[in-house]
């Protein structure tokens, strides 16, 4: 190597150890043939990405079709459904049909015999044939003793008459009050029958009634339970899910660190003979050496010695 100073020239050459030669030579050759390796091939990007696993797509299926308690809450609904309908089904309440003030004149008369007037006419015949009798007998009397036709007579059968039209209406009397009181009878029992089946049938009301409430209730009850448990079983089937999200994630974590440790080992087999080169570089680099400086011509010349050159050079080629 040529230094120009001044009016001369200097000119310093260097020397390597012999021992190393063999070595720094061998490492030239590595080097060079590491230079001329062709471009390792590179891994595919999509092999260096953890895919989802099982838990994950479990996760996805499950999550996008959820669809836990849905029977349950149907459930729920229609018995709301069917509450309703009994409540509004049922009989509504009602007083008890019945009022006295209905046993009167014209309802009594529905009860009469109908044949209550023939009875009455046959009987009045009766007694109009034994006055009739009557009368007669005591004409025969009166002539008997020579009185038909006087005063005598004649009072006699006033007083006859007069009681046979007492006995007359007093018996009409008598059998039209034996009607009023048997129509009487049969309507108050009629009436008192009525009363009875309004009862029992406000009886029967008042229970269905009470029955298709209780149904309600009970109804409803029923169905707040259902819409509760269809809640519980929709947020434990979100928890199962998340479950198998977090397990899918760490799953995918791990696959992942497996992948970049992977690659990592192949980048460090790919580069491995450079990293010993580089190794062995770093070792022949400072190695002792000898330099010769020779200087012609007039002048000050300053000379500079290049230790490991090419030793250094190698280092530049890793």
């Amino acid at each position: 190597m040529s230094l120009g100073g001044g009016g001369g020239k200097t000119t310093t050459t260097t020397t390597m150890d012999p021992t190393l030669k063999p070595y720094v030579t061998y490492a030239l050759d590595e080097a060079k043939g590491i230079y001329n390796q062709p471009m390792p091939n590179q891994t595919d990007p999509s092999q260096l990405v953890a895919g989802q696993g099982q838990y994950t797509q479990e996760y996805k299926q499950g999550i996008s079709g959820l669809n836990a308690g849905a029977d349950t809450l149907q459930g729920a609904i229609s018995g709301t459904q069917q509450a309703a309908s009994s409540v509004s089904g049922a009989p509504q309440y009602q007083t008890t049909q019945f009022d006295p003030r209905t046993l009167n004149q014209e309802t009594i008369a529905q009860y009469a015999n109908p044949f209550q007037q023939q009875v009455i006419d046959a009987a009045m015949q009766g007694e109009a044939l034994r006055s009739g009798q009557e009368m007669a007998q005591l004409r025969a009397r009166q002539a008997g003793i020579k009185a038909l036709g006087g005063s005598r007579g004649a009072v006699e059968e006033a007083l006859l008459r007069d009681s046979q039209g007492r006995r007359a209406a007093e018996m009409e009397a008598n059998l039209l009050a034996q009607g009023y009181d048997k129509a009487t009878a049969l309507a108050a029992a009629q009436q008192q029958a009525q009363f009875e089946a309004d009862k029992a049938s406000e009886a029967s009301r008042q229970f269905a009634e009470n029955a298709g409430i209780a149904r309600g209730e009970f109804g409803l009850r029923s169905s707040q339970l259902m819409s509760d448990q269809a809640a519980q079983e929709r947020n434990m089937e979100i928890q199962r899910l998340q479950g198998l999200k977090d397990i899918g994630v760490m799953d995918q974590a791990l696959e992942q660190r497996l992948l970049d440790l992977q690659e990592a080992q192949k980048q460090y087999v790919d580069n491995y003979k450079k990293l010993q080169l580089s190794d062995m570089a770093s070792i022949f680099y400072g190695a002792p050496a000898g330099s010769k400086t020779t200087q012609s011509g007039g002048g000050t010349s300053t000379g500079q010695s290049l230790l490991g050159a090419a030793l250094y050079g190698i280092g530049a080629l890793v």
